[in-house]
C-alpha cells in the first residue's frame, strides 16, 4: 500500500500539519513493511506547478491583508455554488495545472492520497475518477472552518473541531465521510516537556511577567499588526511575544519599534535554510531554539 502526503505552501500551517502526518503515518510504517509512505510537494517537481503554487500564496496573503479581496472571492463562491465554482475555476480556468498535477500523481501511482489544501484534494479526486478508481483520497482540513472550495467527492474529510463537523454537515458532506479529530500537532511540540520557567529562561522572557503571544496565519498578513498595537496601550506589565512566521517586514517593524517601559516586545520570525526544502530545518525557531511551538 503506498501512502501519499502531498505537501503545498499556502500559509505555513499546510506544511507544518502535513509533515505531523507524515511522521505519525512512518512511525505506524515501522510496524507494517507493506506500508510505503511518499511525502512530496508536487508542486516542485514541474516548473510551470511551481509558479502556480506561489500564485496560491499570493492569492492567501491577499485575502488575510484585504478584506475585500476575500469577501468578492466568498461572493462570487456563494452566488454560483460553492462546488460549482470549484470546479469552474480549478477544472477549467486553471485546468493546466490541474492536468499537469495529475501526470504527476500518475509517476507515484499511490494506493491512498492524504491532502490539506482544496486545490490538491481537489486534483486527487479527479486523478481517482479519470485514472485510478481504486485509489482513497483523504482531505485533512487545518483550518477552524469549513469553505466552499473542499470538495465534497473525497473518500473522508477529516476536521479538528465540533464546529467544523457541523459546518461540513451543513455543506452537504456525507455524514459517514466526515470525521472530527484533535488537532494534529508535530511530534516536536508534543515532545516538549519542559518547565515554563525553563522555555522563559531559554528564551529570555521575562519570568514573573503576564505574557501575551500573538499568532497569525497567512504569513501574518491578516490582524497580528493590529493586534500588537492595541496591546502596547496597557499601562501594566506585559510581555508580548508576536510570531511574525514569513513576513519579514513586519518582523523589522517591530524588532525596531520602542516600546513602554511596562511591555516587552519579542517578535519571532521562522529562520535558517531555503523554504522550498521545508523539511531541512525542522522549523527553527528565533536564537536556534525549535521547540517555542511556533
Amino acid at each position: 500500500m503506498k501512502i501519499l502526503v502531498s505537501f503545498v505552501e499556502a500559509g505555513m500551517g499546510h506544511i507544518v500539519t502535513a509533515q505531523a502526518i507524515v511522521d505519525s503515518l512512518k512511525a505506524v510504517q515501522s510496524e507494517d513493511e507493506d506500508m510505503q509512505i511518499v511525502d512530496k510537494n508536487i508542486f516542485h517537481e514541474n516548473a510551470k506547478l511551481e509558479k502556480y503554487e506561489r500564485f496560491l500564496v499570493e492569492q492567501t496573503k491577499k485575502a488575510s491583508s484585504n478584506p475585500l479581496h476575500s469577501r468578492a472571492q466568498f461572493l462570487a463562491m456563494h452566488t454560483f455554488g460553492c462546488q460549482n465554482t470549484l470546479r469552474f475555476v480549478n477544472g477549467f480556468i486553471y485546468k493546466k495545472y490541474l492536468n499537469l498535477y495529475m501526470e504527476e500523481l500518475k509517476k507515484i501511482d499511490p494506493d491512498i492520497i492524504v491532502d490539506n489544501h482544496y486545490f490538491t484534494s481537489f486534483a486527487s479526486v479527479c486523478y481517482r475518477d479519470k485514472f485510478k478508481p481504486s485509489c482513497r483520497v483523504i482531505a485533512y482540513d487545518p483550518d477552524n472552518n469549513v469553505h466552499g472550495w473542499w470538495c465534497r467527492r473525497v473518500d473522508n474529510f477529516i476536521v479538528n473541531n465540533k464546529g467544523a463537523y457541523e459546518e461540513a454537515l451543513k455543506k452537504k458532506f456525507e455524514k459517514e465521510k466526515v470525521k472530527e479529530v484533535f488537532f494534529i500537532t508535530r511530534k516536536d511540540i508534543i515532545d516538549t516537556n519542559g518547565t515554563k520557567e525553563q522555555y522563559r529562561q531559554e528564551l529570555s522572557i521575562p519570568q514573573n511577567v503576564f505574557t501575551v503571544k500573538l499568532a497569525d496565519g497567512a504569513y501574518a498578513k491578516a490582524k497580528l499588526k493590529s493586534f500588537v498595537y492595541e496591546f502596547l496601550k496597557i499601562k501594566k506589565p506585559l510581555t508580548i511575544i508576536a510570531i511574525c512566521g514569513r513576513n519579514k517586514k513586519l518582523y523589522d517593524e517591530l524588532s525596531a519599534l520602542k516600546t513602554p517601559e511596562n511591555i516587552t516586545l519579542m517578535p519571532f520570525e521562522f529562520v535558517g535554510g531555503d523554504w522550498k526544502d521545508y523539511k531541512s530545518e525542522r522549523f527553527v525557531c528565533h536564537k536556534g531554539w525549535s521547540k517555542c511551538g511556533a
